[in-house]
């Protein structure tokens, strides 16, 4: 009726654009959101939230361009660099999207101070998402004492963040804090109202907790309610997956891919399900797809250069991991793939040299020294190799891999108690 009357009038258009999101009508979304930047193409706020949009539908480069206009018209405007930042973290560039996330934390603060009284910090929720988001970086680097900083300053800024204390919940439960978790999740759980984003933190609440039929009953109970949520199927198919129900997990994310076909997440996941079941010509089309969606993500190249890996064509996994390399050569785990399988080639020293420079750019990551630790071991340097696996542990307790890797290596020497273990411990977090 506003616009009926005022067909001009960008804040109508903006609130019918929150409200076709909402409703998960993307293409309509975008529709009210292009005309409102033709309306007034000078309102940076605009940029930001078309920006914030792409980056939901993981059309990362065209997120980039959007708030890179947002910060060249408002560069004291927060939101417009931690737009940028969530794009430079998909894309793995962490060191630059800490970077934008940090201008933005000291901008709204300064917003902050300067006003008279100072807004008190539940008030001011834009802060809260943005420690969030650094510290969810820190973690996927593997700096948890960072992330968990991070984490507890998200919540002094709003407490009623459940996924803060999710992630707070996940970093204490690593660390065998178990009373602290434990905390974090209940609050979690307190917090989390039957609304489609609520049952998903409870989903993933009662994950985290080993309650999973309680997790699938909280996703089901989302999708009844909120058929078109993409993010509880995803959920719900996960955690299928790894019951192994395949064919219920492939369901779920081919619905996601019908009403989102640009999900590259969705058809990566499609794909693992897809293999699990030995559909891998599927699971090849799915992966390739991915990468056609977002040809700039090295983490897509590395995904189907594993996925070659498993099939044993090594070559051309090879291909793939110099492939992500070339897109982004700070990006430590291309290396690290390349070498894995340069070392089941048997070209150790090619091997050696990727895991020094993988090394270089991500020297706490227990993936690295695993891979370093299979090299030693190819090499029969048994008591480099057992070292390797042991930092491994130091830096994820809860992987099961290096405890697999390690007992078989001592069941090879011969150290069958030590070696059971190992296995036993495997065993138990896989």
């Amino acid at each position: 009726k506003a616009l009926s009357i005022s067909p001009r009038h960008s804040q109508a258009r903006l609130l019918r654009y929150e409200m076709y999101r909402s409703a998960g009508a993307n293409d309509k979304a975008l529709a009210e959101l292009n005309a409102a930047i033709k309306v007034d193409p000078k309102n940076a706020e605009f940029y930001q939230a078309r920006a914030m949009f792409f980056n939901e539908r993981s059309e990362y480069d065209l997120a980039i361009a959007d708030a890179e206009r947002t910060i060249k018209m408002r560069p004291d405007y927060g939101l417009g660099y931690a737009a940028r930042a969530f794009a430079h973290a998909h894309h793995k560039e962490f060191d630059a999207a800490r970077d934008d996330l940090t201008t933005a934390i000291e901008l709204d603060k300064a917003v902050i101070e300067k006003r008279t009284p100072p807004i008190p910090p539940v008030l001011f929720s834009p802060l809260a998402s943005e420690y969030d988001f650094r510290g969810a970086t820190y973690e996927t680097e593997g700096d948890f004492e960072k992330a968990l900083e991070d984490y507890t300053e998200a919540l002094r800024w709003n407490p009623g963040a459940i996924q803060s204390w999710i992630s707070a919940g996940r970093l204490h439960q690593q660390a065998n804090h178990a009373e602290k978790a434990m905390a974090s999740f209940s609050k979690a759980l307190e917090l989390a109202p039957s609304t489609e984003e609520g049952l998903q933190f409870r989903g993933q609440v009662h994950e985290l907790m080993g309650a999973k039929d309680k997790a699938l009953a909280d996703y089901t109970e989302a999708i009844r309610l909120y058929p078109g949520s993409a993010k509880c199927r995803m959920a719900r198919a996960r955690l299928l997956w790894r019951a192994r129900q395949y064919d219920t997990a492939i369901s779920d994310l081919s619905n996601v891919l019908q009403h989102e076909p640009k999900y590259p997440s969705a058809r990566f996941c499609r794909a693992y399900a897809y293999e699990s079941a030995g559909a891998n010509d599927k699971a090849l089309a799915d992966l390739s797809q991915a990468i056609g969606l977002d040809p700039k993500n090295p983490q897509l190249f590395c995904d189907r250069a594993e996925f070659y890996s498993r099939r044993h064509d090594f070559a051309q996994a090879i291909v793939d991991a110099g492939q992500a390399i070339q897109i982004s050569p700070e990006f430590a785990e291309g290396y690290r793939i390349r070498a894995d399988n340069y070392v089941l080639q048997n070209e150790f020293e090619k091997a050696s040299a990727d895991i020094a420079r993988s090394m270089q750019l991500d020297p706490h990551h227990a993936n690295t020294f695993i891979s370093r630790a299979v090299l030693y071991s190819k090499k029969k340097d048994y008591a480099r190799a057992l070292a390797d696996y042991d930092e491994a542990t130091r830096l994820d307790p809860r992987y099961f891999l290096p405890y697999l890797n390690r007992g078989r290596l001592l069941n090879r020497r011969g150290e069958y108690e030590k070696a059971l273990n190992e296995l036993l411990r495997a065993a138990d977090l896989k």
